[in-house]
């Protein structure tokens, strides 16, 4: 996970510089943006200040949709991988941004909307001068990350965005810390009665069956988690609670 974060981190940091490069202007003199209108649209997008970290959050969004592209064009045959020669520029072999969107609201249609919607609005924004490179750089980045196994692990798009928030050096923004997302996630889960109601019983594998019936009927939302940290968290929140209950931890896995 770490190589996929420094890769991930490396690769979104030389498009967002492309994307400063393009998108700066003169001005920013007597209170007026020091961007484009392009790089002001794409703030408004994502609800912050034009600039680098911004640059930073809309290529990231790109990466991750481009991501689940990939995993969802594996599952669905109706639906091209990015990669695709379809996807190409007959003049330079760039990915074209119009059929990439295009795709995008078809993958809309399905849903994914978490995922697709702003990167779709985000990737509109991006100046014509430069849609295509940054897309394709993008696109390779996205490669070798699902090379990496970010289509196959659980979760890994969601733990390199919790790995790039850890120590806000790349995304500072007001992201959960990791750390915090875990101790809410444990306070919850110890409030919840199903746990704290299951019965202490000597036998071991009726007391594994009672905490697996209790953990089943747990059901965690976190609406507001963009990142999934909080929601993440809850699954690991729970094996001290089963340890405290004797059970084995060879088996937690194996639980619900």
């Amino acid at each position: 996970m770490e190589a996929a974060a420094e890769q991930f981190t490396a690769g979104v940091e030389e498009a967002a510089l492309l994307l400063e490069k393009t998108l700066q202007t003169s001005g920013g003199q007597g209170g007026e943006s020091p961007y484009s209108p392009a790089g002001n649209a794409i703030g408004e997008k994502l609800h912050q200040e034009p600039g680098l970290d911004t640059w930073r959050m809309a290529c990231a969004i790109i990466t991750n949709a481009l991501v689940f592209h990939y995993s969802i064009a594996s599952d669905r045959g109706s639906i091209l991988k990015p990669s695709a020669r379809e996807f190409k520029r007959a003049s330079d072999g760039n990915v074209n941004p119009e059929k990439l969107l295009n795709t995008w609201n078809e993958i809309l249609n399905i849903n994914y909307w978490p995922i697709f919607s702003v990167a779709r609005d985000v990737l509109n924004e991006f100046p014509t001068t430069v849609a295509a490179e940054i897309l394709t750089h993008l696109d390779s980045l996205a490669t070798d990350l699902v090379g990496l196994g970010a289509t196959t692990t659980s979760d890994l798009s969601g733990q390199m965005f919790g790995a790039l928030i850890s120590d806000r050096k790349f995304l500072a923004t007001f992201y959960t810390l990791p750390s915090s997302a875990h101790l809410l996630a444990e306070a919850a889960v110890a409030r919840i009665s199903a746990m704290s109601d299951v019965p202490s019983v000597s036998d071991g594998q009726e007391q594994a069956k009672a905490v697996a019936r209790a953990i089943s009927s747990v059901r965690v939302a976190d609406l507001a988690c963009g990142t999934r940290r909080d929601v993440q968290a809850d699954p690991h929140t729970p094996a001290p609670l089963r340890r405290t209950r004797r059970d084995r931890r060879r088996d937690i896995h194996r639980l619900p």
